[in-house]
C-alpha cells in the first residue's frame, strides 16, 4: 500500500514531547532514520459486485527519511563576508553563506543564533534571521557579532582575515539556538564547520621609504603608507609600529603615534 501524508499537521501528546525532540535531533544530525507508521485505514474497492467500503484496516509500515547530516555535507561555502560596523566592544559582520541541505526535508525555524567557534573558543554569535532550508542549495544572509581582542585566538582570527589568508571557523548550536520548542535538541546537536575567506582587498596598498641628505647623519628618513579601507564604517589609524627590511635584514623600524588620528573613509 502506497499512500502520501500532504501537509497533514503531526499532533504530538505532551507525554511524546521529549522523544519527539530526540526524533528531531537524530533527523537533524544523522544520515537516514527509520521509523514506523502505524495506524488504521479505510479504503474503497471497486470489485465485480459493486464498490466495497473497507474500514479501519490495521498497517504497521517501516520506512526512513533522509537526514539533513548537520547541514555540514558538504561543508557550508561563505561567498560574501563584510564588515559593516565596529565599536570598542567588538565587529558586526554581514555574511552571505550557501548552505546545501542533503535531504528531502524542507526546515523552517525561525530566527536561528548561533555560536562562533575558532579553536575552540567562542568569539561571538551568528545570526540567521527567519531561516528556512529547502532540498537542495540555500543562500542564506546572516550577521554576526564578534569581539577579536577578548582571547588570543580571536586576534588570530581577525589577524588571518585582514592578512587574506582566512581560516577554519565552526558554528556551534546551542540549546536556546531556536524557539521552537520541538527543535532545541536538533540546533543544540549542531556543530558545522565552514571555511571563512580572508580579505581580498590588502589594508596596506603600498610604502615608500625616503632617503634624505641627512639620514646617514641621524637616522632618520621619511616614510609614505598608503592604506586601504575594505570596510563599510571609517577607519581610525592610532598609530603605526613596523619593520623595514631589506634582503631579510632589518634596517630600521617606522614607529608613529598621531596627535590627530587620521580617518580613512569606508566603501
Amino acid at each position: 500500500m502506497t499512500f502520501d501524508l500532504l501537509q497533514t499537521p503531526l499532533l504530538v501528546p505532551e507525554t511524546s514531547k521529549q522523544p519527539f525532540q530526540e526524533f528531531n535531533r537524530d533527523l537533524t544530525i544523522g544520515a537516514n532514520i527509520g521509523f514506523n507508521v502505524v495506524g488504521f485505514a479505510s479504503v474503497y474497492a471497486n470489485t465485480s459486485i459493486g464498490t466495497v467500503n473497507l474500514v479501519n484496516i490495521p498497517f504497521n509500515a517501516s520506512t526512513e527519511l533522509s537526514g539533513l547530516q548537520s547541514l555540514g555535507n558538504p561543508a557550508p561555502t561563505i561567498t560574501e563576508l563584510q564588515v559593516v560596523s565596529g565599536t570598542p566592544a567588538g565587529l558586526t559582520l554581514a555574511i552571505t553563506v550557501v548552505i546545501v541541505n542533503p535531504s528531502s526535508i524542507s526546515l523552517s525555524a525561525g530566527d536561528i543564533v548561533l555560536d562562533l567557534m575558532y579553536k575552540g573558543v567562542r568569539q561571538g554569535t551568528v545570526t540567521m534571521p527567519k531561516l528556512a532550508i529547502i532540498p537542495g542549495a540555500n543562500t542564506v544572509n546572516a550577521s554576526s557579532t564578534i569581539d577579536p581582542g577578548a582571547s588570543p585566538e580571536g586576534l588570530e582570527l581577525l589577524t588571518l582575515y585582514t592578512g587574506g589568508t582566512g581560516a577554519t571557523v565552526s558554528i556551534a548550536g546551542t540549546p536556546t539556538s531556536t524557539v521552537v520548542d520541538s527543535l532545541s535538541l536538533a540546533f543544540g546537536a549542531l556543530n558545522i564547520e565552514s571555511q571563512m575567506p580572508g580579505l581580498q582587498s590588502k589594508l596596506l596598498a603600498g610604502a615608500s621609504l625616503i632617503v634624505l641628505d641627512t639620514t646617514l647623519v641621524n637616522g632618520l628618513a621619511e616614510t609614505v603608507v598608503t592604506v586601504n579601507n575594505p570596510f563599510v564604517p571609517p577607519m581610525t589609524i592610532l598609530s603605526i609600529d613596523s619593520t623595514i627590511t631589506y634582503g631579510g635584514a632589518a634596517l630600521g623600524t617606522v614607529v608613529s603615534t598621531f596627535s590627530s588620528p587620521p580617518v580613512i573613509p569606508g566603501i
